[in-house]
This record gives structure tokens, C-alpha cells and sequence, in this order.
């Protein structure tokens, strides 16, 4: 039986300030599926997350979201059903709650309020935390309160770009945790970005290496990282310069 791609990228390119920031990347994503895209700060893979959702546009190439291009789609629909959540997660001013509901006020849609109780427990944040200033929480509770506000929405795809660089390591191991848990409880796909392969690999699923704006290798994250077929991916895992 052929499983259909949630997300189909064919030849994409971008080029900016008259630079290729990225270059003929090509892949599909099944259902379910984790990604972790790994590589040097500077090599693209935060374009590339922001090509998918359509913060930047595409110089060339064609991407699909559950078969149709995702030039045909409703921006708005479109970020709903693929959601990006960033290093450091800007909270809107008010509390939490404030936060959580602000996507069905936006959509004039009844709040869910047993979902977002549950989600907040699913992330280990207490309900009291809902009356809290968003802007007085730590960096952990950000990233946290920003993956439940996401999820409000019942996004399809997750893109994660680089959630745990600003936080310690203790609050970095907890996110991945949760994401982790996440993943495995909803079957949610999801796209991580890191420049970090210990991260990948603890969190295991699919990895693929960048350098200068293209993909140079994919593979289970277990056997990229134990076994590296490109020389470039070798020296970065060795930690030396690609």
C-alpha cells in the first residue's frame, strides 16, 4: 500500500540578496513522521521551514501539502494546519489564558476549555499558570505555553526551529521529552530544526544533514549519526568545520 505524502517538496530554491539560500531541496513526508534537520547555523533549514508555512516564498520549485500546492491554499488555513513554533516564542500581551484563547477568539470559535486543561497537563503546567502574565515566564514555560497555543489549533505538521537553543539544559530536555510524548500520543507529523545532533539523535526518528542550502544526506537518525555516509556529515558529527 502506498502512503501518500502529508508534504511533498520538489526542487525548491531560494534565492535572496542575490545569494541561493537554498537549492534544489527535494523530499516527501509521511504521516506521523519525525524529521530532525540538522547542520551548521547558516546553512538554510530556518528558510526552509519558513518556505513551507509561506512566511518567504519560493524562488523555484513546488511544494504540496496533502496533494495540493500550497500556492492554492488559504495562507491563514494553511498556517492552521502547518504550525511553526520559533526559538523564542513571542507571547501576546495578557495572561496565558490570554494566550491560549487567542486563536478561537480570532476564529469566533466556542473555546475548548477540557482541551487546553488537558493539553496544559500533557506539557506538566499547572491550570493556575492560566492567569499568570505571559510575559513574566521563564523560558521553558514560554516554549511550553507556545506548543500548547499551537496545538489549540490541531495543526496536521508541527515545524520546530531550533525551540530549545535558549533554554538550559535541564528545560532543553524537558521539551524534547513532551515533544517526544507528544509525537507518540497524537501520531502528529513534525519537523524539527536544530544545529545540535545530540538533540537529534536522543530524540531519534528520521535525520537529514544540510550544508549550503542542500540536503546531503537522510537517513534513519540512529544509523546517520553511528555510520555517516557523506564526508561532510562525518567532520560535523566529529565537530569539525564542514
Amino acid at each position: 500500500m502506498t502512503v501518500i505524502p502529508i508534504l511533498d517538496l520538489q526542487g525548491v530554491s531560494w534565492i535572496a540578496g542575490g545569494r541561493a539560500i537554498l537549492h534544489d531541496i527535494s523530499f516527501s513526508v509521511s504521516p506521523g513522521e519525525f524529521i530532525s534537520i540538522i547542520g551548521p547555523s547558516g546553512c538554510g533549514k530556518s528558510s526552509l521551514l519558513k518556505i513551507i508555512v509561506r512566511l518567504i516564498d519560493a524562488t523555484s520549485g513546488i511544494i504540496h501539502y496533502q496533494g495540493r500546492e500550497i500556492n492554492d491554499i488559504d495562507i491563514i488555513q494553511l498556517r492552521r494546519q502547518i504550525g511553526l513554533i520559533l526559538q523564542d516564542s513571542h507571547m501576546f500581551d495578557g495572561t496565558v489564558r490570554d494566550n491560549l484563547t487567542y486563536g478561537s477568539r480570532l476564529q469566533k470559535k466556542d473555546l475548548d476549555e477540557a482541551k487546553m486543561l488537558r493539553l496544559l497537563s500533557d506539557v506538566h503546567l499547572p491550570p493556575e499558570i492560566l492567569e499568570q502574565d505571559a510575559g513574566k515566564l521563564s523560558g521553558g514555560e514560554r516554549q511550553r505555553v507556545a506548543i500548547v497555543r499551537m496545538l489549540m489549533n490541531e495543526p496536521a505538521i508541527l515545524l520546530l526551529d531550533e525551540i530549545t537553543s535558549a533554554l538550559d539544559l535541564s528545560n532543553a530536555l524537558m521539551v524534547e521529552g513532551l515533544i517526544k510524548q507528544l509525537q507518540a500520543s497524537t501520531g502528529i507529523t513534525i519537523l524539527m530544526v536544530s544545529h545540535d545532533f545530540e538533540q537529534a539523535k536522543r530524540i531519534g526518528g528520521t535525520a537529514m544533514f544540510m550544508v549550503n542550502g542542500t540536503i546531503i544526506e537522510t537517513g534513519k537518525a540512529s544509523d546517520l549519526f553511528s555510520h555517516p555516509q557523506h564526508e561532510s556529515t562525518a567532520r560535523f558529527l566529529a565537530g569539525g568545520i564542514v
